[in-house]
């Protein structure tokens, strides 16, 4: 059995994924190709691997290659795992997008940079596919890039690859949850259909009963630790995945939050928690008028700060794995290699996962990528048939899958006119701009990542 790591200098997943794969130890002999186009990184990710295999004791071999097409060569299962043009990219596109009015924190799934994005990305995406129908016909590939929709959705559309996505952000939320009603993680069941970061939690139960009014009760108390999806619980009754970061985005309801934000290459104890928790304090309570829930928005969200701590925290992780005696292991949250031991071993399991929508998700798109329950084992990816989605959670779920369905046809089509209608129908742009201001926006965007963009959209 071949698994291969395309992007394997992402540290934090191939560790996570490398030692999940070594606390099964009912798997055949196995060979883990390693693949990246940074050197450093590759050789780092090969200590991790080997130190893991030499203490655990099992049977995969590895190998280590800059050539992606050497790693993909007879694979079972493919691995996707890279951030094309790295944090350069997404530098550019967020600083571009506050500069003309568009508030983003996050950017790498929707808005103008998740466009934009979503065509890096996704161009990416399709030439990796197109190289497995070659070299690994009946692999699966298993997708953990943002934006996740639109790289599942060029694969399921324009190739003939199998292809899930995978995402931790129901684990994530579950985790939450427990905290706010005081309950163990293990012990709360939850079930939610939806796309990926918008999956509606339509069911949230402890020991057979229905949390919901619970979680009404305490909201008080919690709200201003999440204040975007708890604003959403109110409209629409159910509580969604992903960060206030995150949801704030997909929406156009927010925006006035993000008015102060900004984009600093230096260190300042008034920064807020952005991403990943980089920075200071926490902004304090909204100002009137009443009844506005508390914010928890990035002040001022730095990507140059956070670029800077993610290579200390690299550093740090290098050394710490060079000092290592013992790698702790213990299966994480992700599901990428749940799916690999069901599939190899017969053991069924249900997982939330992203998939091509075939009548699964009934008043959801036809062909966009979903996310929902699906059950994996020795035949392969299982989704269940679930009822439709309570409005307005569906129709807030269409007008990103609108946005992510442009992105792809731009792709498909090398068409700079169905990219400019990505951006013109977002939510967030719309809430911000009028239809001349994001072509002005489309177009800087477009002169900025001129030298990282496919040449039909570049020219």
């Amino acid at each position: 059995m071949k698994i291969a790591f395309i992007g394997a200098g992402s540290y934090i997943f191939a560790r996570k994924l490398v030692i999940d794969l070594s606390t099964f130890d009912d798997l055949p002999p196995i060979e883990l190709a390693l693949m990246d186009i940074d050197a450093d990184r590759l050789e780092t990710t090969e200590m991790l691997v080997n130190k893991v295999i030499s203490q655990q004791k099992r049977q995969i071999a590895v190998t280590k290659t800059l050539d992606r097409r050497q790693a993909l060569e007879g694979a079972d299962f493919v691995f996707a795992m890279y951030e094309p043009n790295g944090l350069e990219a997404r530098k550019r596109e967020i600083q571009m997008c506050i500069d003309h009015g568009v508030p983003m924190a996050i950017g790498d799934t929707l808005g103008p940079s998740g466009v934009f994005k979503g065509i890096r990305t996704g161009t990416l995406t399709l030439s990796i596919a197109r190289d497995m129908e070659q070299l690994c016909p009946n692999a699966l590939f298993l997708n953990y890039v943002n934006p996740m929709a639109v790289n599942c959705w060029v694969v399921n559309a324009m190739t003939s690859i199998r292809s899930v996505g995978m995402c931790h952000g129901l684990e994530h939320t579950r985790d939450l949850l427990a905290v706010f009603l005081d309950i163990p993680s293990e012990e709360l069941y939850l079930r939610g259909w939806g796309i990926n970061h918008m999956l509606w939690i339509l069911e949230m139960k402890h020991n057979g009963r229905d949390m919901y009014p619970r979680l009404r009760e305490v909201m008080p108390s919690v709200r201003e630790q999440d204040p975007v999806r708890f604003a959403l619980m109110d409209a629409t009754g159910y509580f969604v995945t992903e960060s206030s970061y995150h949801s704030a985005e997909y929406v156009p309801y927010f925006r006035e939050w993000f008015k102060p934000l900004t984009v600093f290459d230096h260190e300042d104890s008034a920064y807020n928690f952005g991403m990943g928790g980089w920075g200071g304090q926490i902004i304090g309570p909204s100002a009137p008028p009443a009844g506005r829930v508390e914010q928890k928005i990035p002040l001022n969200w730095d990507i140059h700060l956070y670029e800077k701590h993610w290579a200390k925290n690299w550093d740090r992780q290098k050394r710490q794995l060079l000092d290592e005696a013992y790698v702790p292991v213990a299966l994480s949250e992700e599901y990428g290699m749940r799916i690999v031991h069901s599939v190899i071993t017969n053991t069924p399991r249900t997982m939330s996962l992203n998939v091509a929508n075939k009548g699964y998700i009934p008043n959801l798109p036809t062909g966009a990528t979903v996310e929902l329950p699906v059950k994996v084992d020795k035949d392969g990816l299982h989704p269940e048939t679930v009822d439709p989605l309570p409005e307005p959670c569906a129709s807030l779920c269409r007008r990103n899958i609108e946005v992510q369905s442009q992105i792809v046809e731009a792709i498909a089509n090398e068409d700079p006119r169905a990219a400019f209608n990505a951006v013109l129908l977002d939510p967030l742009a719309g809430a911000c701009l009028d239809p001349a201001g994001m072509r002005s926006l489309f177009n800087d965007l477009i002169e900025r990542d001129r030298d990282m963009l496919p040449e039909w959209l570049a020219r």
